[in-house]
């Protein structure tokens, strides 16, 4: 049964295979012991996977991988069984919560959240987690172990092909840093999000998630009868109306009963960075901020769940988009005390309250505890953790500006967000990437992300330039220069801009805007040098032999890429071509970026 993750690997995908075992010697440092046991003999192995006589879907899921990944590496398909007579040295993989775990005193509870445990007993190989979404997190250690694989993306898989090789001597026990998270690029989006250990149905599960007030309490259905519920433009709820607090949690309440697996719910103003600006909203924003209006409101909905569903021994919790408006926390800082305080008790979220704090004002070009950065975020970080421990976060990644075509380099401070949101507590972070599939290094980025969501300890340099390597192969030198020359241009950029105090990092780039797309950012002869090495890197994949589908799919990659210079030049330096010349550049860009699935035209 695939219940979960669908493990069908379609057409389009590309494995790389590579002959042998790379046997190498300190599992401590994510390298392998193999022991003396043959796991594969002549294209033949005595190992099958058990489950528990009643798996759960996700135990199921990690046999399905197991096995699909195993016949990828060895062309045989092991078989599955629920349960049976099978005995602690039996030649099998023993997946999530057997008799043979228990038999063999390996104890998962003490594990952090999604985290397993990989470990041989004689010829039994035993892989369990700390939930069943570990278990599969393990079988994809153990294939990473064993047969070298990697996942880089839904069309690219490494792994060796082998034929004879021994078994790893495992004990490994890891888990991720950040346990929940969800990384919404386009290219995230599909079944492979779970093999690069982030997923679409992530266990931070937030009904009608984010901009919710209009879901609940839409103005044309309601407005006509009562005009003060809402603003005078009907762009946001009047959040101080006795009225308005009663039907939204009156409402919520009936959509969580319609909707018995709902855990959280989400209370966000709509997108339009608009509020009620009544006697009664003004009055309560003086007195408490923006920001304890809208937590104040949440919490009255919050009381009214709890009220309802705890009798019926049911929790549904209260998700609270802080967002603009009600990104900065409700606190004063003591100066006695040096520690931030709520401008009321009013304004502490309840227990049942989660707050989901928006970074949208973030410099993401620098680290988040910077002080001359991101002073602005400090404050939300030591603010909101004086009110609460119920974090979640909703950060961004990448440009906005035309889909994503102008390249951003977060890259270095990704590890840096991560680790400061773990650091502080937070039990959810979500990262925004492009709306499209063709935005700069998109797959590279989701890829990085994930990784480091995972470690972030890891080398960045080191995880970009294997992605390069892999993703794009014969053409990969050429990438890579083009991603060290455009990384080196923007910092310099960075510095350039910086020093005329203007902001180059955040998510809201309306300062941006005015100077991002400009012949001064981007000169002529570095967008020329770029597409110089985009002429290497199709020559190179020309000359490298590849069967039709690699070949098409190569070409794919690199068109994709190379989307945004082709962009820059021609939107900033039209007098350098004839007119003729400059229309049928233009009418190409709008074609191939039409096939490539952009919305971006000239």
């Amino acid at each position: 049964m695939k219940k979960i993750i669908a493990i069908i690997i379609a057409a389009v995908i590309s494995i790389t295979i590579c002959a042998g075992c790379d046997k190498k010697t300190s599992q401590t440092e994510n390298e392998n012991i193999y022991s003396e046991i043959d796991l594969v003999t002549g294209g033949q192995t005595e190992y099958s996977i058990l489950l528990p006589e009643t798996p759960q879907p996700y135990e199921e899921t990690a046999a399905e991988e197991l096995q699909t990944f195993f016949e990828t590496a060895t062309g045989i398909s092991l078989d599955i069984h629920s349960g049976g007579d099978f005995s602690l040295g039996d030649p099998v993989f023993a997946l999530g919560d057997t008799a043979l775990k228990s038999e063999a005193g390996i104890d998962t509870s003490g594990l952090d959240k999604h985290g397993f445990i990989v470990r041989r007993s004689d010829r039994t190989v035993i892989i369990a987690g700390q939930d069943d979404r570990g278990t599969v997190y393990g079988v994809y250690e153990f294939l990473e172990r064993q047969f070298n694989y990697h996942y880089y993306t839904g069309d690219e898989i490494v792994i060796d092909r082998v034929s004879d090789c021994k078994l790893i001597d495992a004990d490994i026990s890891d888990a991720p840093f950040m346990p929940d998270y969800w990384i919404g690029y386009e290219t995230s989006e599909s079944f492979y999000n779970s093999r690069l250990r982030y997923r679409a149905d992530h266990d931070f599960d937030i009904s009608r998630w984010p901009h919710s007030h209009f879901s609940f309490l839409p103005p044309d259905v309601y407005s006509a009868e009562h005009p003060l519920w809402y603003n005078s433009g009907k762009t946001a709820l009047c959040l101080t109306n006795p009225e308005v607090m009663e039907e939204m949690a009156k409402v919520v309440i009936q959509f969580a009963e319609e909707n018995p697996e709902v855990e959280y719910v989400m209370l966000g103003a709509e997108d339009s960075w608009a509020k009620c600006t009544c006697s009664n909203c003004y009055q309560s924003d003086a007195q408490y901020t923006s920001t304890g209006t809208d937590i104040i409101f949440n919490n009255y909905v919050a009381d009214k769940l709890k009220e309802h569903f705890d009798p019926l021994g049911r929790t549904v919790d209260v998700v609270s988009l802080n967002y603009f408006n009600t990104e900065k926390p409700p606190v004063v800082f003591n100066d006695a005390t040096g520690k931030y305080e709520a401008v009321d008790e009013k304004v502490i979220p309840h227990d049942n309250v989660y707050v989901h704090v928006c970074y949208i004002s973030a410099d993401y070009s620098a680290s988040l505890t910077d002080s001359k950065r991101n002073a602005a975020q400090i404050v939300n970080l030591d603010g909101w953790k004086a009110l609460t421990d119920n974090l979640t976060a909703y950060t961004y990644n990448g440009l906005f500006i035309n889909e994503g075509l102008v390249f951003f380099d977060d890259f270095a401070y990704k590890s840096d967000y991560i680790k400061t949101f773990g650091e502080y507590g937070y039990k959810f972070v979500f990262m925004e990437g492009s709306p499209t599939r063709v935005a700069t290094f998109e797959p590279m980025r989701a890829y990085v992300t994930a990784e480091l969501f995972w470690d972030p300890d890891q080398d960045v340099n080191a995880l970009t330039s294997d992605f390069i390597e892999n993703y794009y192969k014969a053409a990969a030198p050429y990438i890579q220069e083009y991603y060290n020359k455009i990384s080196l241009h923007m910092s310099e950029m960075k510095a350039m801009y910086e020093a005329e105090n203007k902001n180059f990092g955040a998510y809201v780039q309306f300062e941006m805007n005015d100077y991002l797309r400009t012949a001064r950012t981007w000169p002529q002869r570095v967008l020329e040098q770029y597409l110089e090495l985009f002429d290497s890197a199709y020559e190179a994949v020309e000359q490298a032999g590849y069967d039709t589908d690699l070949y098409e799919k190569m070409m794919y990659r690199l068109r994709a890429e190379e989307l945004s210079p082709r962009y820059l030049l021609l939107l900033l330096y039209k007098s350098s071509f004839t007119a003729s010349e400059y229309d049928r550049l233009v009418q190409e860009f709008n074609e191939d970026s039409a096939s490539l699935g952009s919305v971006i035209r000239l």
